[in-house]
This record gives structure tokens, C-alpha cells and sequence, in this order.
């Protein structure tokens, strides 16, 4: 095994530096959070340093969003399972690219996952 943190396999980009790449607004208290990129998605997550949670799925979900709309779907996960992780929480940005069929622009209807918690976000 490696030691790189699984991830999708679309994904453009790694982990940006702490702080970097952060969305516009304040974090909600889930600690979920995502932005348009000229990239992609930016999808940042609040957890622990060590162990930062990481996009593992992201797909387009027809009709699901509101008004029928389409919605991305983006389910993070720990990045090292069973490993203890510091007590921290730091916000970890990752981008990854849009999933066949949703829109390059405008407005964008997110679902955030990660574990029990769930964030729904409006991007544009």
C-alpha cells in the first residue's frame, strides 16, 4: 500500500495549502463547504490534520436537486480509516472536477457527505 489517500477518480488536484482555496462565506457548522473553481469544485472540509477528510464519490444526480434541478454529489471520507487522527480541526481544500452532464457554469446545486453529515450548498 501506498499511503495515498484514496480518491476519486476524476479528481484535478490534491490537498491546497491550509487556508488556501477556502470558500467566500463562513463554514456552516457542519465545517462543509464548496466554491466554483476555473478547475472544478473546490469541496473543503473541516477535520483533523492528520487524518483530513477526503472526496471519495463525487456523481451528478439528475432531478434531485430543488425545483428538479440536478445536483452534484460529493461524499468525503477519512483518509486513513482506523488510524488516529490529532484532535485538530483544520480546513482541508480539495478540487475535483465536475461530473459528466453538470453544468460548466451558473448555478450549481452541491450535496455534501461526510459520514452522518450532510450540507447542502448553492454555488455559481
Amino acid at each position: 500500500m501506498s499511503g495515498a489517500a484514496p480518491g476519486p477518480e476524476r479528481s484535478v488536484g490534491a490537498r491546497l495549502p491550509r487556508g488556501k482555496g477556502l470558500p467566500r462565506t463562513a463554514m456552516p457548522p457542519s465545517g462543509l463547504g464548496a466554491r466554483r473553481t476555473r478547475k472544478g469544485l473546490a469541496v473543503t472540509a473541516l477535520g483533523s490534520s492528520s487524518c483530513p477528510p477526503y472526496p471519495v464519490r463525487v456523481v451528478l444526480e439528475p432531478g434531485a436537486g430543488t425545483g428538479g434541478a440536478g445536483r452534484v454529489r460529493v461524499d468525503l471520507d477519512d483518509a486513513h480509516p482506523g488510524r488516529a487522527g490529532t484532535a485538530d480541526r483544520v480546513a482541508t481544500t480539495h478540487v475535483v472536477a465536475l461530473p459528466e452532464g453538470a453544468p460548466a457554469d451558473g448555478h450549481l446545486q452541491v450535496l455534501l457527505v461526510l459520514g452522518e453529515l450532510e450540507e447542502h450548498v448553492a454555488v455559481h
